[in-house]
């Protein structure tokens, strides 16, 4: 190492790159004993040996050296710096290896600054600005050709290269922070065996030299923890956090918005409820921590998706859906309807039966579904008239119906005295082993939600359609034509997107706010693209880079080339 930056002290040129590799041992070695042979010399012992093998690689930042023409200019007054020096060594961790990294330091006369060292490798600097040749200041005024080759991440003591936060950044919504640290250090201690204590031990063979103690184990200053991983992604999510909330900010709304607390998520982030909003198209608008579930706490947000140009028709909430929902949602958007969503109305209902292993509970459920919902009957004799012509039976499944047929939610009394028949056909009903499936809290949970339903706060708003036709999809019944209907109503997908924000924070992961909060932030952003795609020919679907300024660079490049050619 010291023959490297000697040699680049003395002016020589690294048509290389900044990249220096200690080259093959073996080779090494031969051409040391071949040339000490001829002047009658010993030949390598066995800590030559050693050294030979767990000679690092190299990244040497001296751009001047590197790059022909290129002059480093102090970052304060832009003149010309011919005085320099060495920096101190820090580790540079890869996947899989670690190297070493040394920058040039540089002395600006012009620069008058006090309180400056004296004595810099016997150069007097004393009242000279000094700064590294890899400060931000520094880079900055180097051409963006030059300053691409340092896409490291500067940890202090240590260093990154992109591969590893790449690694990091793709596998930290789907695994621990211990999980991830355990996977690099496992690749880490394979390579330094493959790598450093193999060929060594094959050298001491092969030159006949008794092996001096090395280290089988890798060492532990190259080994990563799941604390400095945790650090490592908050730094790369602060350097990317605009560009992701910008792409974030330029989803569209639509007819529909989705208002939905979860506790569980909000307690990983060490909070007490995390407000998420999402589209009638499912893809999400916000997440926000909050100290209660009441709506008064997100107004903000509201009033924030209104200056994005958010003009819902109809919002869906699991609560306070004729109180305090709707006089928050109508300050913001006065001519919108609040509605109590379905799933969490008649889940009001379910929730209060002896248990969900009675052998009825399925069965209920199911009929309360079908005392909410009206099918279109139009369509339900289409399908089933093709469904014949074709051969089979008229009757759908369930997952035909609810696919192909659109549905709504439709008269207030016609769906109250539905439910109030499903409750009679069960109420003092005994299983002969489980007995009662309902309970006295039924009774109360029905009166409290036949309130809300005669009010009409489960009906679908009057002229609003919340069935959309998917024509990218089709299915062929006796040559007729069925499109799969997409639901805008209600909260449900919501309830699934719950489960892929438990998943982005661990199965058992705590996180402080501001690093839970970027995992779920980095989560939406791929959730949103995944639904983006789902809409959009494979030749236009985003790909999966998530890298700070990739895509945003390699797009401004293109268009510009492509403007001047």
């Amino acid at each position: 190492m010291e023959r490297v930056k000697k040699n680049i002290a003395q002016g020589a040129i690294l048509p290389a790159g900044p990249w220096h590799h200690p080259g093959d041992p073996f080779q090494t070695a031969i051409a040391i004993n071949a040339q000490r042979a001829a002047c009658g010399e010993r030949l390598v012992n066995a800590q030559e040996v050693l050294n030979l093998a767990m000679r690092p690689s190299m990244f040497v930042w001296a751009p001047e050296q590197i790059y022909r023409g290129t002059r480093v200019k102090c970052p304060t007054c832009g003149s010309t710096c011919s005085r320099q020096w060495w920096g101190d060594q820090r580790i540079l961790h890869g996947i899989s290896t670690q190297s070493v990294y040394v920058a040039r330091r540089y002395a600006c006369n012009s620069c008058q600054v006090r309180g400056q060292p004296g004595q810099a490798r016997g150069l007097s600097t004393a009242g000279a600005k000094t700064f590294l040749a890899d400060s931000g200041a520094a880079l900055a005024l180097l051409p963006a050709s030059v300053r691409s080759a340092l896409s490291f991440s500067d940890m202090g003591r240590v260093l990154c290269d992109a591969p590893l936060v790449d690694l990091l950044r793709s596998s930290a919504t789907k695994l621990s922070w211990l999980s991830i640290a355990e996977i690099v250090n496992e690749l880490k201690a394979t390579a330094w065996t493959r790598d450093v204590v193999l060929p060594y031990l094959r050298l001491c063979d092969f030159l006949s030299i008794a092996p001096r103690s090395l280290p089988v184990a890798l060492p532990s200053q190259y080994k990563i923890s799941s604390e400095w991983l945790r650090n490592l992604y908050h730094y790369d999510f602060r350097t990317r956090e605009q560009e992701v909330l910008q792409e974030l900010e330029k989803e569209q709304g639509d007819a529909v918005l989705k208002f939905d607390w979860t506790k569980n998520a909000a307690a990983r982030c060490r909070g007490n409820f995390l407000l998420n909003v999402m589209t009638g198209a499912n893809k999400v608008l916000a997440s926000v921590l909050t100290r209660t579930s009441a709506p008064y706490e997100v107004e903000h947000v509201l009033w924030q998706l209104h200056g994005r140009g958010m003009r819902p028709k109809v919002v869906y909430v699991d609560d306070e859906c004729c109180g305090t929902w709707s006089a928050t949602v109508k300050r913001v958007w006065p001519s919108c309807y609040v509605r109590l969503d379905a799933l969490h109305a008649l889940m009001r209902l379910t929730k209060t039966t002896v248990s969900t292993q009675h052998p009825w509970h399925g069965n209920f459920c199911g009929m309360l579904s079908e005392a909410l919902f009206t099918y279109d009957q139009r369509v339900l004799r289409r399908i089933r008239k093709a469904t014949a012509r074709r051969g089979h039976s008229c009757a759908l499944t369930k997952s035909q119906k609810y696919k192909y047929v659109p549905r709504v939610i439709q008269g207030t009394k016609e769906i109250a005295d539905s439910i109030q028949e499903v409750l009679g056909k069960f109420r003092n009903r005994e299983h002969g082993e489980s007995g009662t499936l309902l309970t006295p809290s039924t009774d109360n949970a029905w009166a409290n939600l036949r309130h809300h339903i005669l009010r009409g706060c489960v009906c679908d708003p009057p002229g609003i359609d919340l069935n959309i036709y998917d024509e990218t999809m089709a299915l062929q019944i006796g040559g007729e034509t069925f499109h799969p209907v997409r639901k805008l109503r209600g909260t449900s997908s919501l309830e699934g997107y719950h489960s892929h924000q438990k998943r982005w924070l661990g199965p058992r992961g705590t996180h402080t706010p501001d690093v839970g909060m970027a995992l779920l932030t980095d989560g939406n952003l791929r959730w949103n693209r995944q639904r983006n795609n789902e809409t959009l020919p494979e030749e236009e679907h985003a790909p999966p880079i998530f890298a700070h300024g990739l895509l945003q660079e390699e797009r401004r490049l293109r268009r510009r080339l492509s403007s001047s050619t």
